[in-house]
């Protein structure tokens, strides 16, 4: 099942904004079960580490019930956050009546990107069978949690360093 919470689409591509992306692979008991591309607005996001302009793929079968630039798009950002994005796991075994009942596991991939994306090339394969892809996106991933402190502390300071020279002009 693959759960779709926003759609890209090229009305959106006049938004020259920073984007939290996020994608979870829920496998219960070892067998792949949902997948969700979560994409919201990022207000005042200090996790970030470095921004780099990256090229990336994506790949649409041709019976999508949505439509195929969309999917294609949905699939680049999901390839992108697996191969840069920052990764993080969370596994919780369920028992019912005290007898395990299923383990379940959620991989999650994180990450920020800046609209719009640049289609670079796309359309359909020699096969025709699927619709392709090619998107320059900036990207950056979250930075892992452990620099957190230091990266609020640093964006602190330059908001407040900020402010006080906006006083000035």
């Amino acid at each position: 099942m693959y759960k779709i919470f926003f759609i890209l689409s090229p009305a959106l591509s006049y938004a020259n904004d920073l984007y939290y992306v996020r994608l979870d692979l829920k496998t219960i008991n070892g067998i792949m079960s949902e997948t969700n591309l979560t994409m919201s607005q990022a207000y005042e996001e200090f996790r970030i580490e470095k921004f780099n302009t990256i090229k990336v793929k994506g790949i649409a079968d041709s019976s999508s019930n949505i439509d195929l630039i969309s999917t294609a798009k949905h699939n680049a950002i999901s390839n992108l956050l697996i191969k840069f994005g920052l990764i993080s796991v969370k596994s919780k075994n369920n028992y019912y009546l005290s007898v395990f009942a299923y383990d379940e596991i959620i991989v999650s991939y994180e990450g920020l990107i800046s609209l719009p994306l640049n289609i670079l090339n796309h359309g359909y394969t020699k096969d025709n069978k699927n619709y392709e892809i090619e998107l320059e996106v900036i990207f950056s991933p979250i930075a892992f949690p452990d620099e957190w402190r230091y990266l609020y502390l640093k964006d602190k300071i330059s908001r407040t360093i900020n402010d006080l020279l906006s006083v000035f002009k």
